[in-house]
């Protein structure tokens, strides 16, 4: 035989279509919908714990929170609040919805940015050993992520008098963005072993 036989190509590798994928998490956050309402974590202020039963997953409002950060990345870097207080927000953000995954990075992160393992812990629980103005972003921060700001206008007030323009557009960035990430990370999560104990071990379940 003069030329080989040709070899017949290989089947190709069929990839599911993003849309497939899009209809996957729609129907899985339908079915969170209809779940019966949870609470965030013991780490979470007393008037918020009405609110998740176990550490939040996916859900509309999650979507919401990612759509609004996506608009502005800029304010994402938190170059008027500064890393430190960035840090803290998504430290108190992260432990308001449970999610390891971001505690323990942004634990971390915090650390390299200087602050002290208690003043990562302050941030986890918005320890009252925490300065005014922190607070105030702490107590913010937990009622965006938990959409109960039109619960609390006294306190949204305050945050609106106390940050500036910039500054607020930023924490609202930082915490629709984390929102996001953390229910993110607790959808995947939770097929893993030991997720409840790393929230424990974490101080918050």
């Amino acid at each position: 035989m003069l030329f080989p036989e040709p070899v017949p190509p290989a089947t190709p590798i069929i990839k599911v279509p993003t849309v497939l994928l899009f209809i996957r998490i729609g129907r899985q956050v339908g079915a969170i919908l209809h779940r019966r309402m949870k609470k965030p974590s013991s780490a979470a202020p007393a008037d918020l714990q009405c609110v998740f039963m176990k550490a939040p997953t996916l859900s509309m409002h999650a979507l919401r929170s990612l759509a609004r950060a996506a608009v502005r990345p800029a304010a994402l870097l938190g170059r008027h609040l500064g890393s430190p207080l960035r840090e803290r927000i998504i430290l108190r953000v992260s432990s308001i919805n449970s999610c390891s995954v971001c505690s323990i990075v942004h634990g971390a992160v915090a650390r390299f940015e200087g602050l002290s393992a208690d003043e990562v812990n302050e941030a986890r629980t918005a320890s009252d050993q925490l300065d005014d103005r922190t607070k105030v972003a702490l107590r913010y921060a937990e009622l965006r992520t938990s959409d109960l700001e039109q619960d609390f206008p006294d306190d949204v007030a305050v945050f609106e008098r106390d940050f500036s323009v910039d500054e607020q557009r930023e924490v609202r960035a930082v915490v629709d963005l984390f929102t996001f990430n953390n229910r993110f990370n607790n959808t995947w999560e939770a097929v893993l072993p030991g997720a409840a104990w790393r929230r424990e071990k974490l101080g918050i379940r």
